[in-house]
Formats: C-alpha cells, sequence, structure tokens
C-alpha cells in the first residue's frame, strides 16, 4: 500500500546496506554447504548467503476456542465476525486484534481494545475504522502511512489531489544530516478532505500521529497548517505539503478560506 516513491527509497537505503530485494522470488530449492546456502529458483537463478531466513506469515488462532457452542462466526479466512463496534454475534463479547484481521499487527490490536473499553462502560458506541489507524514499517528508512492509497481513493469515487515535501530542504534534516524522505499527502480534489498520508524518513513512526488525531478529516488538512511548530523541525514539511497542496490543485479555499 505504499507508493513506488517510498519503495524506491526503501530499496536505494537497503541498497546502501549491501542488501538488494528481489521481488516476484519463488524459491524452488535450496542446497547447503560448509561455505552457506545457495538459493535456486524455478528458473535456474541463485542467491547464495549464509543463512536463509524464512517468514511463513500468519493466520487467527482461534481453534480450539469452544465457538461452536456459541452463536459467534468466522469467515473463510477463520477470522472472527463482528459488526462495526466488535461486538460478536454472541451479545456482549468482543473480538479484536489478530482474531478479528485482516491487518494484524499491535497498532490495530491496541486500538481495538480501546474500543471495547470505550463500548463496554458508555451506552455511546465507537465504530472500528482500520484504515483510519496508522502503519509502519522499520527497516533501513522508516516508512508510515495513514488513510486511503492512491488506487483505493480512485476506487472509492474519489479524485485525488496530491501534496509533497522532501526531507531535502527541511533545515531540520540537514542539519540532522539525515535529509532522506518525504511526506506525501492525498486530499479530495473537490472537498479539500484528507484522504490518506505518507511519511518516509527518520522519525516518520512518530510524525505519522499528526495524521492520526481524530475522525474529521474534512478539517485535518486546516488543522495542520494552523499547528504552531518549532522551526527547525521536520513536523513543519507537513505544513509544507498542505501548502502546496493547495496552491498546486486551487485548494486555497477548502484549506485556507473560512470554516463551516
Amino acid at each position: 500500500r505504499y507508493s513506488p516513491q517510498a519503495k524506491d527509497t526503501l530499496h536505494a537505503a537497503l541498497a546502501g546496506l549491501g542488501i538488494h530485494p528481489q521481488s516476484g522470488f519463488r524459491i524452488h530449492r535450496m542446497e547447503t554447504t560448509t561455505e552457506g546456502v545457495t538459493v535456486f529458483d524455478d528458473q535456474g537463478k541463485s542467491v547464495h548467503g549464509d543463512w536463509v531466513l524464512l517468514a511463513t506469515g500468519r493466520h487467527a488462532y482461534t481453534e480450539g476456542l469452544g465457538l461452536e457452542n456459541t452463536r459467534i462466526t468466522l469467515d473463510d479466512h477463520g477470522f472472527v465476525q463482528t459488526d462495526a463496534t466488535l461486538e460478536t454475534g454472541e451479545a456482549g463479547i468482543y473480538a479484536i486484534g489478530d482474531a478479528v484481521g485482516p491487518i494484524m499487527n499491535a497498532n490495530q490490536a491496541l486500538n481495538d481494545a480501546r474500543i471495547v473499553i470505550h463500548n463496554l462502560l458508555s451506552a455511546e458506541k465507537q465504530e472500528r475504522d482500520p484504515l483510519w489507524v496508522p502503519e509502519l514499517v522499520y527497516s533501513a528508512v522508516e516508512l508510515a502511512r495513514i488513510g486511503m492509497d492512491d488506487e483505493a481513493a480512485e476506487d472509492a469515487g474519489f479524485e485525488p489531489a496530491v501534496g509533497f515535501a522532501a526531507f531535502e530542504t527541511s533545515p531540520r534534516a540537514l542539519g540532522q544530516d539525515d535529509s532522506v524522505g518525504f511526506v506525501r499527502l492525498l486530499a479530495d480534489m473537490d472537498s479539500g478532505e484528507l484522504l490518506g498520508g505518507e511519511i518516509v524518513g527518520r522519525d516518520a513512526g512518530e510524525l505519522i500521529h499528526l495524521l492520526a488525531n481524530g475522525g474529521d478529516h474534512d478539517g485535518m488538512l486546516r488543522r495542520i497548517v494552523e499547528t504552531r511548530t518549532n522551526h527547525p523541525s521536520r513536523a513543519e514539511e507537513l505544513v509544507n505539503a498542505t501548502e502546496t497542496l493547495a496552491a498546486r490543485w486551487g485548494l486555497e479555499e477548502q484549506i485556507f478560506g473560512p470554516s463551516d
């Protein structure tokens, strides 16, 4: 779900460490010798290394829980089925995190737990919105994102406008001698509503929280440009990306104009 620019930035950072990603490589066989391991694909192509680390993936661990004795149901992938409030088919029983899926990470689980605690204690129910829980890749360079990507926005009927700001012009990033990365924002071409955001580079996992504070996406970009930031700071680049978006796509009125 990350943009081609984000993937290219990560690949370049990995290459600087001597790591060369190869997508589409399907393992056919492996040979182990005293000098290491050689992995072959079904086309005869090979890669040699000291070790092989195999990521097997995960699946919902929902077997053996006695769910057949309840009204709780599973989908075709073994995930517990719930409504938007995370309540299962058995009244008063909720499910969260990896048991619900489909995104299986700690961020989603913690957000699910917050929603369920609220719904247990309050008559006014909250609903799960996994799209607006931030995601983060910890790697040679951090990749963080929230909301829709370009394809999802178009599939939902939006015409996305893009705002971009690179850390290579950030005084803070230059002072840290770490100017790799950027901020990339998506907004609805008509309303100026924030559709999604992506941050690549140092502290991306912290900066993404500025796009995750609350469910009012209509006014998010306005709040960003009104944010008082330190100077110099990396957070300024969210403001710069918003201003660039507004100027390039004629959204000044929607973002800077009087609020309703």
